[in-house]
């Protein structure tokens, strides 16, 4: 076995025993154990930055790829997502509705004034069988062990698709 594939396995297994021990207000019925997120999260990454997810993250009609994970050193953890729509309908991406949870049971809104945009282009409409970049910034203090994505705020028709979390694990 190669040292990424042990490093990525290593780096699971710590993220299913910090996801095992955080607030079950974290988890919803119906999803997977945190153990399998976390696993799948790691699985052959190949996203830039110092975090891993997985390749490709197909649910519910939407696909997520992500481009950058990356913790900047100072105080922000930041995702470059690109996001396909494949409901047949079309999607709504709320930027300012999804939240970061960490395995401490902390959750965390959006810093607004990523990129200079985030004030002004909060949400996204992509119409079906297109795809867009979506980009958040989360302030934390320190860079978390690994994290989630809460995706409330990916909406079909008005309404929050039930998609589960976006599980991301440090490197």
């Amino acid at each position: 076995m190669n040292r990424i594939v042990v490093a990525g396995l290593a780096a699971a297994s710590l993220a299913a025993a910090a996801w095992g021990c955080a607030d079950s207000n974290l988890r919803r019925a119906g999803d997977p154990p945190p153990s399998q997120l976390a696993l799948d999260a790691t699985r052959g990454a190949t996203n830039g930055g110092n975090y891993a997810a997985a390749p490709v993250w197909d649910q519910g009609g939407v696909s997520i790829t992500a481009q950058k994970v990356e913790f900047d050193g100072d105080d922000t953890l930041e995702f470059r997502l690109m996001v396909v729509n494949k409901t047949g309908r079309t999607l709504v991406i709320d930027r300012n509705q999804i939240v970061l949870l960490t395995p401490d049971g902390s959750s965390t809104g959006r810093d607004a004034g990523m990129f200079g945009l985030g004030a002004i282009e909060p949400i996204h409409s992509l119409p079906p069988g297109t795809s867009h970049d979506v980009q958040l910034e989360y302030k934390v203090k320190t860079p978390p062990p690994d994290a989630a994505l809460r995706l409330v705020g990916v909406l079909v028709d008005g309404k929050p698709l039930p998609l589960p979390d976006y599980i991301v694990a440090r490197k």
